[in-house]
């Protein structure tokens, strides 16, 4: 039998209450950390975390130790209502207003290049890509954030999302084959939820002018308006009417010439089948006939190398020599002709600062 400790330190947050709460359910058991560690199969030190607030918990752990503790449903339920994302990522202040605008925004229009977006991202693809940009395994809270940002866009009552993803979001391959097969699948499934619309901008639309840059038209429950940008090191927001209605057009002549959403389903499945394919480990797949794109260095993350030893392009897998605009250099008019590299912190707000 294990004693309560009689006191306890003030929780100075809701990650630290969810901890005590799961102490207290574990004592009333009569059980240690130790058994009660076996009994969910992990180690001991992540109990440890877990009821000190240093670790969000997982909801599959969350859920096999409230069974096994006896509860009924107390600390799946507490789990639930807190924003881990608040409590576990440490977001620079821009974003920390972007996720709290996307716990009350009503609809999301968004335009994604390079990377799927955070909303739409499977746990492999966020942990893949957060292993390259933290020491160690200091990502594993900001892909608990990551996902916890996403619950209410998955529920079926949730707001209006609409993704124009550039086809290089499909292209650029974060993590292996299996993990992006996973990604594919995953795209396919919330493509069907009723409030969600997933569309492909392929590479072949040359005549209408696309962002820059990652953006996206927030409407709040008040009816407001904001764009939201991001550059390498800063997020931008804006409820300028003209910037907006300027925007508001160019998102509207992008979606109707991208491809439907049931024509993107149909890219999308062609992609997954693509990396399903023996030999397909070292290689990222692309479209029969696209018009050629432009590559950026950004694009070599993946550490892929082509053929005779130099860097390979993120889109056909081939050297790229020379300087990148010589490289694959876009037709068609109105798209840009500069290398759309990856906003830095953009795109990772939520990997924990280095000491």
């Amino acid at each position: 039998m294990v004693k309560r400790k009689k006191n306890y330190s003030v929780a100075s947050s809701a990650g630290t209450v969810f901890g005590e709460v799961m102490r207290i359910k574990r004592e009333d058991a009569g059980l240690t950390q130790e058994e009660a560690a076996k009994l969910i199969h992990v180690e001991r030190s992540l109990i440890t975390k877990f009821e000190n607030g240093e670790r969000v918990p997982d909801a599959a752990h969350v859920e096999n130790l409230d069974l096994k503790l006896g509860g009924r449903g107390e600390l799946i339920r507490l789990h639930r209502r807190i924003d881990w994302t608040v409590r576990m990522s440490r977001y620079p202040d821009w974003f920390a207003r972007r996720t709290r605008m996307d716990a009350e925004l009503t609809q999301l229009h968004q335009y994604q290049t390079q990377l799927i977006p955070d909303l739409l991202q499977t746990k492999d693809y966020a942990h893949a890509w957060f292993a390259q940009l933290a020491r160690g395994d200091t990502h594993r809270d900001s892909v608990e954030g990551r996902m916890a940002r996403q619950r209410r866009f998955l529920e079926a009552d949730g707001p209006l999302y609409v993704a124009l993803l550039d086809e290089s979001c499909l292209l650029h391959q974060v993590g292996g084959p299996a993990a992006m097969c996973e990604q594919m699948d995953h795209l396919l499934r919330v493509g069907e939820l009723p409030n969600i619309r997933i569309q492909i901008v392929p590479f072949s639309l040359g005549h209408v002018s696309a962002p820059q840059n990652p953006t996206s038209l927030i409407v709040m429950p008040s009816g407001q308006r904001w764009m939201y940008s991001e550059s390498v090191y800063m997020g931008h927001f804006s409820n300028d009417p003209e910037m907006l209605t300027q925007q508001q057009h160019c998102f509207d002549l992008l979606r109707a010439d991208s491809l439907s959403a049931r024509e993107s389903a149909a890219l999308i499945s062609d992609v997954r089948e693509k990396y399903s394919l023996p030999g397909r480990a070292s290689q990222r797949t692309r479209r029969a006939d696209p018009a050629p794109a432009v590559c950026s260095p950004t694009t070599d993350r993946g550490g892929l190398q082509a053929p005779g030893g130099h860097p390979a392009c993120g889109y056909c897998n081939t050297p790229r020599k020379g300087s990148d605009s010589d490289h694959h250099p876009r037709t068609g008019e109105g798209r840009d002709d500069q290398a759309r590299a990856l906003p830095g912190a953009g795109h990772h707000p939520e990997v924990p600062s280095q000491a």
